[in-house]
């Protein structure tokens, strides 16, 4: 639940370089052989044979056009990893590019064999909670304890569907359908005191102790939580290590939103509307595809399947009326409330929204003024940019875009090709990519925004 590393990991985040391991740093972390970091769980992905991917790669590449057009020839690579000779040039590209597909396929073992630890769930909820769609108010006690409860069992179904070896702690087997109620029947959804009291010391009490939460009051079901000021950070990538799970519910639900309301009805009409399964198909894998290193999803798992299990999970819910034969979706009037779950799972998204928005918004501007843009022209200005606007009360993420996960946006937005190298002068947008992603990441509210 507390990982020894996460204050180096948090300094990393803001743009400090990786510390080298030292003898003296070896002595220093034997104190925390006497500390508590909570429950320990470990997972195992399925194993990857070497010498088999190997055989996969090279039977892939040397039969596809590309190579057998490539010029000058080559020493063909041996089917057989056995075969390969001990002086064999390990720099060559093929090999190289063999690297980098196994990097792939170990990140997505590694994020389908996952594990939701508590602070990593309390962590999405409490950095999210300011955003509209998560309510925009303070985050009390007792509806922290309920989304974390009820992101866990989102995740854990998750899991069970997409037949990932996800875990999720205690999340029920049976689904969200058959969940036990903990919650009151009160008009603001409070837990009752007795359970806050029960449930407190297991969560909320070890995030103070390590410094993540300021300190709350543990009876007062109505105490708001609050993250540190000096641990933001550190939940930031506890939250890191599951976002390819939140992602999955937070789009789809954050696509359903906007779709829904896009219709420029009233509020009370809005549930009637049916949002095309296609619709929701496309969105998804646009910023998948936009998102593929933050996100890692197995290849194995299409689109398709990954929004069919979200809207199963929303349908068992009650939160949307999914029609299998015309392929449409409609949200239900619980769906449409102020505090239904699809608001605060959007808001689990919205801040990469928001940077990969202002990086958008920056790159609009400069080519509007001047044509091309360098990349480094490019990461000052979106730095400067999303610094005035958190000033301004405009956006809700303080700290994250150093110029390091700047630099990872723009290499995304590059290999996506919405950004594309104009004669080698620099760097433009390419206006004509930008209907997949713009509705998400609102272009339009950063197009015209100057500091």
């Amino acid at each position: 639940d507390k990982v020894m590393e996460d204050n180096a990991y948090a300094r990393e985040l803001s743009g400090a370089k990786k510390e080298q391991e030292s003898f003296w740093q070896l002595l220093k972390s034997l104190r925390f052989l006497f500390s508590t970091y909570g429950r320990v769980e470990v997972a195992f992905g399925t194993p990857i044979r070497f010498g088999d991917f190997w055989s996969d790669f090279v039977a892939r590449t040397q039969s596809s056009p590309q190579a057998s057009s490539s010029l000058p020839e080559r020493e063909a690579l041996p089917a057989a990893l056995s075969d390969l000779r001990s002086d064999f040039d390990l720099r060559d590209s093929r090999v190289q590019a063999m690297v980098r597909e196994l990097a792939r396929r170990v990140n997505q073992g590694i994020n389908s064999s996952a594990t939701a630890s508590e602070t990593a769930l309390l962590a999405s909820i409490v950095l999210t909670a300011g955003y509209p769609h998560a309510g925009g108010e303070a985050l009390k006690q007792a509806v922290c304890l309920e989304r974390v409860d009820r992101l866990r069992q989102v995740i854990g179904r998750l899991g069970a569907l997409l037949g990932w070896a996800i875990s999720a702690g205690d999340a029920p087997d049976n689904g969200i359908r058959d969940e036990v109620e903990i919650i009151s029947n009160a008009a603001d959804h409070t837990l009752a005191a007795d359970e806050v009291k029960k449930r407190q010391p297991h969560l909320l009490a070890s995030a103070v102790r390590w410094g993540f939460l300021q300190a709350v009051n543990h009876t007062d079901a109505n105490a708001v939580i609050r993250p540190s000021e000096t641990a933001q950070l550190n939940l930031w990538w506890y939250r890191g290590t599951i976002f390819h799970l939140l992602a999955i519910p937070g789009l789809v639900a954050s696509f359903l939103l906007k779709a829904g309301h896009a219709v420029g009805v009233a509020r009370a009409d809005v549930g009637r509307h049916s949002i095309s399964l296609a619709l929701l198909e496309g969105q998804l894998a646009a910023l998948r595809q936009l998102w593929e290193e933050e996100l890692f999803w197995p290849e194995a798992s299409s689109t398709g399947v990954l929004v069919s299990a979200a809207l199963t999970i929303f349908e068992e819910a009650g939160l949307v009326v999914w029609d299998k034969s015309a392929q449409t979706v409609q949200l239900t009037d619980k769906g449409m409330e102020k505090n239904s779950d699809l608001g605060w799972l959007a808001a689990l998204v919205e801040p990469e929204a928001e940077l990969y928005s202002i990086q958008l918004g920056a790159a609009l501007q400069l080519t509007q003024e001047a044509g091309l843009f360098k990349r480094d022209e490019l990461l000052a200005f979106t730095v400067k940019l999303h610094r005035s606007a958190f000033l301004r009360g405009q956006i809700q993420v303080q700290s994250q875009l150093s110029q390091v996960f700047g630099g990872r946006i723009c290499d995304a937005f590059n290999r996506t090709r919405y950004f594309i190298l104009a004669e080698g002068a620099g760097l433009t947008v390419s206006y004509g990519q930008l209907s997949q992603i713009s509705a998400f990441l609102n272009v339009d509210r950063w197009r015209d925004y100057s500091l």
